[in-house]
């Protein structure tokens, strides 16, 4: 009967009254994907796989970029022994031969395909549950721009098997699937003639119908945005500027378009390799279309020192009788590529040497590893940066699909980074790696993959046994010279008889290399960067004819740094090791674009590992991303500049020296000079501590009107928070709030501290700013960074209380300490940890706020009673020791529907995650019993039940 009314109630809260209160579960709901708010039908098709216990699929087409979105359910779908039915069609010859064939591979799956007679055009997927089936049913078909990014419409609901729309979907799919054919072998090498020659016909008609500019090259969106940044620069009289652009976003290009709109007389381009400097001059050629200028090479192997625009590598152009062969001011125009490594001493030997009267700088990762400042160099000027979350997004590279895989064990540990070569190189580990490519694929007409090693002697080995093993490799390393990389890349990139399909490298590729062609990339290499992983995932993401996704494999082992991936792929640098876990858990598939992210298992619990064994707010990492901010902007940073500029949240700083972010600029900037009275510190500490950590809006937002404009009005206050953020209080909560604000909340002794003491006052209906803090104001300083960290705290809280998850004080999923979980639900007193326990009952407020350490609370309890989740909106919570259905708590839980005592649910896996708890939403209780614990004491076991069940992975999380 339970499930009857939760499809009841979803029903009505989706068709009558969006108030009803019901399971998201079983609401009927429209599936679309939304890249602005990181929606992805991708996202629900992955869910009810890996709850279903059976599938069915009818879709018209199926790429091989839609079987890469899915491959990694489907394989642990088939080791669960999960049996799935798949249609589709063989109409207008789009489903493609290599996805039937990947699909083919699973021994769990049965494939059919409708004949071209049929006109067979349905989208609908189905998944069914013992208790229950739920389908998908719209315009998706199983490709990954369809399952991520096209404009999408599918409805999702959830019917009791019995249902007659249910029995009448899964019937009519039954008929369809008996019409059609099974597809075999032999059906997908006579389907595969056909493709191929309609494919070819397909190419002939669009090569008819090109248009006859075809040849010219205009800038995209992002581009153009760029190129206006650029004019505005040198419209103020700047003459510097640097463009931050991720890999395979075409600022070559770009700087091509700002060179067309400068049109210098005299140009020069410089990079660090021969063969960029021939690509980058190419592409020069074709945007500028210049039949009486001059383009030439200045290399190791070509000095065209007459040519109007110069491509030059770096070590020709260094070196004294190249360099005295132009004058200071002889080119208008220079562009440095790869400018990252401006302080090299070839690179200074450049900028001390020319004056041109346009510099441009162009950099993938201007970060750098040995704290130099870039950015100095270009006068703080950026025209333009787009990152690799920005580029996917904007459709400028291919998506990836990534597959985090478990390395192989030796002696029943997992590879790491001090490996022994004989394991590096072991037949076992060949076998996986060829597997593994073999099994994930790749996007073209054959495999062009480069493969990331961690020695020298290992690419040699593996190239080897990869050639004995039938497949087509080499080893390419700091040795090679250049003659031997153009050839090695030559002979990736072409279909001739004399092609290859891996390179083995080490670090080479990193950078300065483009090879479009590349379709797969493979790491056999610890992650020892963030910087270096991006640099070698961006040689597969440059577009290419035929080449709809990159794969990337990465083996991962027992690595120290396996943190780092999160970081990496998702463009994360909070330094906030709960953010990354829940990247890890929920955001692998809400990375930009069609791209997405996948762990299995072993690999996704070494991540954890390593998250929780690595400290990742360390002195270092803190101070490499400030003075990268600051280098950036070129002054000190105040905490609203990271909002806007950076990657951390600034209150990371004041945490890390448990005080403030101006404690941190005064400790470790040896720039600052302005200093703070104590009284000013303790003040600014104060609001740090105790009202911004608060984690609740109207106190900061109250201040910082007091701190504006001396005092409030209450009804206006009122009447904006309302407005503004739909937050509603009266005239108790301000009072509570300016008693919370005076440090009301605090012991005697905490306060003390801070030699505080009501600041802030109420007249009649007005709130006032005590005197002596006004004067305080007076100081520039003081008031700078009172004002940066309350507009920070408005800012903050803005979004979380704009969020469709918020409730009542609490955001859903977000993490809270005990002491702001008391603060908002309006403690009047701050109560120590020990004191609390589980759960604390405050009768004056009618509310039992309930914490749980998941696995601690499990050891602990240490019989059959312990706290635990029964389903993902039920858990059993053991009362204190010593209770019977009399205690006051107890009664008051008993009594719910008369008093509707609110009982919020917070809860984290293990106290290694620090004094956060996971807020899960309210509950309600719904059965009790007396029981017997450890040393024979009385207890009460309640079983509770979630207004909202908890959401999968996050689940998931806690109970593995």
């Amino acid at each position: 009967m339970e499930i009857n009314q939760k499809l009841y109630d979803g029903v009505v809260t989706s068709l009558f009254n969006y108030a009803h209160n019901s399971s998201e579960e079983y609401r009927p709901k429209l599936l679309t994907n939304n890249k602005d708010r990181g929606y992805k039908i991708l996202t629900n098709i992955i869910q009810e796989l890996n709850r279903c216990d059976e599938f069915l699929f009818s879709v018209a087409f199926i790429t091989n970029s839609g079987i890469s979105t899915i491959i990694e359910t489907l394989k642990n779908l088939e080791k669960k022994g999960i049996k799935g039915k798949i249609i589709t069609s063989e109409y207008l010859c789009f489903t493609e031969p290599i996805a039937l064939k990947r699909l083919s591979m699973f021994k769990n799956i049965e494939l059919r395909i409708s004949p071209n007679i049929e006109k067979f055009h349905s989208k609908c997927y189905i998944f069914k549950r013992k208790d229950a089936g739920t389908v998908i049913l719209g315009s998706s078909n199983l490709t990954q721009n369809a399952l991520c990014v096209n404009n999408e419409w599918n409805i999702r609901f959830t019917t009791l098997q019995e249902g007659k729309l249910y029995s009448q979907i899964v019937n009519e799919f039954t008929y369809v699937y008996s019409r059609a054919i099974p597809v075999t072998k032999s059906f997908i090498e006579k389907y595969e003639k056909i493709y191929n020659q309609n494919k070819r016909q397909s190419i002939k008609i669009q090569e008819k119908n090109v248009n006859l500019l075809k040849n010219d090259i205009v800038p995209n969106k992002m581009q153009c945005d760029a190129l206006v940044n650029l004019e505005k620069i040198r419209k103020k009289g700047k003459n510097k500027a640097l463009v931050i652009s991720a890999t395979g976003t075409g600022k070559t290009f770009l700087s091509a378009f700002d060179v067309k709109k400068y049109m210098p007389k005299k140009f020069l381009f410089i990079i660090h390799r021969e063969n960029i400097a021939r690509k980058a001059m190419e592409d020069y050629r074709k945007v500028l279309g210049l039949k009486n200028k001059r383009f030439g090479l200045l290399t190791g192997s070509k000095k065209e020192y007459n040519a109007d625009f110069l491509f030059s590598t770096i070590q020709t152009l260094s070196k004294d009788e190249v360099l005295e062969k132009f004058g200071k001011d002889y080119f208008d125009y220079i562009v440095i590529d790869e400018v990252h490594h401006i302080e090299a001493s070839t690179y200074q030997k450049i900028l001390n040497y020319f004056c041109p009267k346009f510099l441009l700088g162009m950099s993938a990762t201007p970060e750098r590893t040995d704290g130099n400042n870039i950015f100095k160099y270009f006068n703080y000027n950026i025209a333009y940066e787009i990152r690799l979350n920005e580029a996917l997004k904007n459709d400028m590279v291919v998506p990836f699909h990534y597959y985090g895989i478990a390395d192989i064990k030796v002696d029943g540990t997992l590879l790491n980074e001090e490996e022994n070569f004989s394991n590096l190189v072991d037949d076992e580990r060949v076998k996986r790696i060829i597997e593994a490519s073999k099994f994930y694929s790749y996007s073209g007409n054959r495999i062009r993959a480069i493969v990331f090693c961690s020695r020298v002697d290992e690419t040699i080995i593996l190239a080897k046994k990869f050639n004995e093993k039938g497949l087509r490799a080499i080893a390419l390393n700091g040795d090679s010279n250049e003659e031997e990389r153009k050839e090695a890349i030559r002979r990736l990139e072409t279909d001739e008889s004399d092609y290859i399909e891996y390179i083995f490298t080490v670090d080479i590729f990193n950078e300065g290399i483009d090879i479009p062609s590349v379709n797969q990339i493979i790491m056999l290499i610890a992650t020892k960067s963030a910087i270096v992983f991006i640099q070698q995932l961006g040689r597969g993401l440059r577009k290419y004819e035929d080449k709809e996704f990159l794969v990337v494999i990465d083996f991962i082992g027992n690595y120290k740094n396996n943190y780092l991936l999160p970081i990496a792929l998702f463009g994360d640098n909070s330094c906030d090791k709960e953010k990354l876990r829940s990247l890890i858990r929920v955001g692998k598939d809400k990375i930009y674009g069609a791209s997405t992210i996948n762990f299995d298992k072993i690999s996704e619990n070494k991540i954890f590992e390593a998250i929780n064994c690595n400290n990742l707010q360390d002195k270092k990492t803190l101070y490499d991303e400030y003075n990268f901010l600051k280098y950036k902007i070129g002054k000190i940073p105040l905490m609203m500049d990271f909002i806007r500029f950076g990657n951390i949240d600034p209150m990371v700083y004041a945490n890390f020296i448990k005080s403030t972010y101006y404690n941190y600029i005064k400790a470790y900037d040896v720039d600052y000079v302005e200093s703070l009275s104590e009284k000013h510190y303790n003040f600014l500490e104060y609001c740090t501590k105790e009202i911004v950590m608060s984690k609740r809006l109207e106190d900061s937002y109250i201040l910082k009107e007091l701190i504006t404009k001396n005092k409030v009005v209450i009804p206006d206050i009122i009447d904006k928070l309302e407005k503004d953020y739909n937050i509603i209080i009266n005239k108790e909560d301000i009072i509570c709030i300016k008693n919370n604000i005076n440090g009301d909340f605090l012991k005697q002794s905490d306060l003390k501290k801070y030699y505080l003491y009501n600041f802030v006052h109420l007249k009649d209906n007005i709130l006032v700013l005590d005197n002596k803090v006004s004067r305080m104001l007076e100081n520039t300083t003081f008031r700078k960074f009172l004002e940066d960290l309350l507009s920070y705290s408005v800012y903050s809280f803005n979004k979380i209380y704009n969020s469709r998850n918020y409730n009542k004080g609490f955001i859903l999923y977000e993490r809270y300490t005990r002491r702001q979980v008391l603060r908002i639900l309006k403690f009047k007193k701050d109560i120590p940890g020990l004191n609390i326990g589980g759960y604390i009952y405050n009768k004056e407020n009618n509310v039992l706020p309930v914490f749980i350490t998941y696995v601690k609370d499990k050891i602990k309890m240490n019989n059959n009673y312990i706290n635990s989740f029964k389903k993902n909106d039920i858990i059993n919570v053991i009362s204190k020791p010593n209770r019977t259905m009399e205690a006051p708590e107890i009664n008051a839980l008993l009594n719910y529907e008369n008093n509707k005592i609110r009982v919020p649910l917070f809860v984290k896996k293990e106290d290694a995650e620090g004094g956060d708890f996971y807020y899960l939403g309210d509950m309600y209780p719904v059965k009790f019993e007396q029981i017997t614990i450890k040393d024979n004491k009385k207890a009460v076991d309640i079983e509770f039940k979630l207004f909202n069940p908890v959401e999968e992975n996050l689940l998931n999380y806690f109970l593995n």
